[in-house]
């Protein structure tokens, strides 16, 4: 499919082919070098928005997110360690937590490129893209395990059960 094959007979961006759409929004895209001056300045404004957002918004989330968990596990009978899937979720949503912080300076980058007219912005958004995709997969595995919660219990709660059971029996 050629470039024009994605242009409409007005020479905007549209996409006669449903199937594309994906495709034809990524190759209409202009580089950030080609835009005009109010799309140059709407982006920047975009790109400062999301670096506030980001900070106030989903980082505290993401925090939280964090601490009702372990509240949520520690308070209930499935325990924080007593079940494989849970300990799972626990890694999936520290890891994320961690990565989140460590790439929420491409975000201040990427503000700051828009707002400089930098050569690397290009780079910048497509990390942010792979950035939130990879943090959608992260999400999908981490509901995936909480709706399917495989069987299989930790040596940790195998331990405590027994306990449980001698105290019990006497």
């Amino acid at each position: 499919m050629s470039h024009e094959d994605l242009r409409g007979s007005d020479g905007e961006c549209g996409n006669p082919h449903p199937a594309a759409e994906v495709f034809a929004y990524l190759r209409c895209s202009q580089p950030a070098g080609e835009l005009q001056l109010a799309d140059r300045e709407a982006l920047i404004g975009i790109y400062a928005a999301l670096d506030i957002l980001v900070w106030v918004l989903i980082v505290p989330i993401a925090g939280l997110s964090l601490i009702s968990g372990i509240a949520q596990a520690i308070g209930t009978p499935w325990g924080l360690l007593r079940y494989y899937w849970i300990g799972a979720k626990l890694l999936l949503t520290v890891g994320a937590t961690v990565i989140l912080l460590l790439h929420t300076g491409a975000v201040g980058a990427a503000a700051e490129a828009a707002r400089d007219g930098g050569r690397h912005f290009d780079a910048l958004r497509t990390q942010l893209v792979v950035d939130s995709a990879a943090a959608l997969v992260v999400l999908a595995l981490a509901t995936v395990l909480s709706v399917v919660k495989p069987r299989g219990m930790t040596p940790w709660a195998n331990r405590a059960i027994r306990r449980e059971n001698q105290a019990t029996a006497r």
